[in-house]
């Protein structure tokens, strides 16, 4: 199920052993403020899971029966037709929640126009490293992806034009003056790309 930050950290959560916590109230509208309560949030929940007072699941129990209705019904209306489906009611109900990975931020490093160490290699968006550092701010995932993923198609046709590249092979005949892709050749290319990365 997907719960929006803001919502999450409104809510309540709990160990197994009953232990309870709650996210600073987040007052100030900076989506890092409240990037970093999310960040409190898995820490806490790590915490216990290294204690041995996480759920059976690894997780805790989170409790949002003190969020007013009208909020889950203009934040996230159909997670909660979803859980509605299902017999779940978050005014009632208590979640269990364990922090997940579930995006990679870089890996590959490239220049301001998205170059790779690798010719004719280009990454952008989460591919790329060191645009959002260790706490990417929700939702700016797409914006990054579109404006970077245009640099680099900008850059990538440049390099097609420019970069004298092989004579694609006619007929399954590689025209002469080109040389066809070797393992010996395929394998440096591939320790190249993992080098950059």
């Amino acid at each position: 199920i997907y719960l929006i930050q803001s919502v999450l950290m409104a809510g309540r959560f709990m160990d197994a052993r009953g232990e309870t916590w709650q996210p600073e109230k987040v007052t100030s509208g900076d989506p890092l403020d409240l990037l970093l309560r999310v960040r409190d949030a898995c820490r806490w929940i790590e915490t216990r899971r290294r204690r041995g007072s996480a759920t059976p699941a690894g997780g805790v129990w989170w409790d949002g029966s003190g969020i007013p209705e009208a909020t889950y019904l203009s934040r996230i209306p159909i997670t909660c037709q979803r859980l509605r489906r299902m017999g779940i009611d978050l005014k009632r109900d208590r979640l269990e929640l364990a922090p997940h990975a579930h995006q990679s931020i870089g890996g590959v490093e490239v220049d301001a126009g998205a170059r790779s160490a690798v010719p004719g290699l280009f990454a952008a968006g989460e591919t790329a490293a060191g645009l959002h550092g260790a706490l990417r701010i929700n939702g700016s995932g797409v914006t990054a992806g579109l404006v970077q993923g245009a640099i680099a198609g900008r850059s990538a046709a440049a390099h097609a034009r420019f970069a004298g590249r092989p004579a694609a092979p006619v007929n399954g005949h590689v025209p002469s003056g080109t040389v066809p892709a070797s393992p010996g050749r395929l394998r440096a290319l591939r320790d190249q790309i993992h080098s950059a990365m």
